[in-house]
């Protein structure tokens, strides 16, 4: 399953594909959307572009960046990459529209009067756009288990992993807890250092305290 694989553009993977077998069979992936506005249609494609090529890893090392100047589109990649890094608002909060079109209607509406998907939509898209040095995720495992959160989570984990940012957890789960699918699990697994705290309620007992 080689990511973004063109069959217009085999030599990408040339090297890669050397070694295969007469008759091996690639899947290459594609997304479909069905509309007639078309400019509508590549709205959620060009989210997705924008962020991994912009957003997923250092500047000096992003793998879509480099497969997309491979593909032959080199000056595109880095100035989405470029627009990303210099923190760009008018054309983050394109990109973050882009991949949340439900938000765009709900632009000058109070994040309160926004719906709770809608909240979760905004907080995924601050936490892609600012990416501060150090990030706080409280209580993770509490939250519903969607597809949808599952998606969201990873590609938080993933940004921050691949950017080596700080990012601190605080569960009540283990990082081993059926409760992640495997992608999540790989990916804690990989950032984080557990820190066991007493099993004490601190609540209980600061309220005993007042």
């Amino acid at each position: 399953l080689p990511l973004y694989y063109s069959p217009y553009r085999q030599e990408v993977y040339a090297d890669q594909l050397a070694p295969a077998k007469p008759g091996f069979e690639i899947n290459a992936l594609v997304t479909l959307n069905i509309t007639d506005d078309v400019k509508a249609g590549l709205m959620p494609v060009k989210g997705m572009l924008g962020f991994y090529i912009g957003g997923m890893g250092a500047k000096g090392q992003n793998y879509h960046t480099k497969l997309m100047a491979r593909m032959g589109f080199e000056d595109e990649a880095y100035k989405i990459q470029e627009l990303f890094m210099a923190g760009k608002r008018d054309e983050a909060i394109a990109a973050a529209l882009d991949l949340f079109p439900a938000l765009r209607t709900r632009l000058q509406d109070p994040a309160a009067q926004l719906s709770g998907g809608q909240q979760q939509m905004l907080a995924v898209a601050m936490a892609f756009l600012a990416k501060p040095q150090v990030l706080i995720i409280d209580d993770i495992g509490a939250e519903k288990t969607t597809e949808w959160v599952n998606e969201m989570f990873f590609r938080i984990l993933d940004t921050r992993m691949k950017g080596c940012m700080t990012t601190i957890f605080t569960s009540n789960l283990t990082r081993d807890d059926k409760k992640f699918d495997e992608r999540i699990s790989d990916r804690l697994g990989k950032m984080t250092v557990m820190i066991p705290l007493p099993e004490e309620s601190v609540r209980s007992k600061l309220a005993g305290q007042e």
